[in-house]
């Protein structure tokens, strides 16, 4: 599967986004949001830039095995794309929701029953990953871990609080 989606960047450090990561914090003056889904159906990661409060832009669509690198890096991608104002002329429906589209999904319950919502968020010189159900028994309950933007090691530990979010899912946790 051919990723589509954020702009690729060049880097200072190829492994890593720390350089990027903290210019483009420092030009905002907060913190980067993204936000992925992990689609079980078919077996996809899709990764979302955030504007606001909002998904925008294109997804970039990735396999499942995918590198950990990679997906560090496509996640590193979309949080320098963040944008800190929630556009005006949000799509009104759920059927024109860009991950939903990019999952490849035939109703979007079907796509919100079978998927993992990761939220990505920058805190200090690190970035958070914090996963759950999209449907959760318990949506107060998440799986959160914390990574610097070395890509392999970020795509790792993301790999780790979903391993760890699933674990609670079939204790009936979440």
């Amino acid at each position: 599967m051919e990723p589509q989606g954020a702009e690729v960047i060049d880097r200072v450090l190829p492994e890593g986004s720390y350089v990027e990561v903290a210019n483009r914090k420092k030009r905002l003056k907060g913190d980067l949001r993204a936000r992925f889904y992990v689609y079980e159906e078919k077996q996809r990661i899709i990764v979302s830039s955030v504007s606001g409060i909002a998904e925008t832009g294109a997804p970039t669509v990735l396999a499942l095995d995918v590198s950990n690198d990679e997906l560090g890096r496509v996640v590193c991608d979309h949080l320098l794309a963040f944008e800190p104002e929630t556009p005006a002329n949000l799509p009104s429906n759920k059927t024109e929701w860009p991950a939903f589209i990019a999952s490849g999904a035939r109703s979007v319950s079907g796509f919100e029953s079978h998927s993992w919502q990761v939220l990505v968020e920058t805190v200090g010189d690190c970035i958070r990953i914090n996963a759950r159900p999209l449907k959760s028994l318990h949506h107060e309950i998440s799986v959160e871990g914390i990574e610097r933007p070395h890509h392999a090691n970020l795509g790792a530990v993301i790999r780790r609080v979903l391993a760890g979010a699933l674990a609670l899912r079939e204790k009936g946790v979440i």
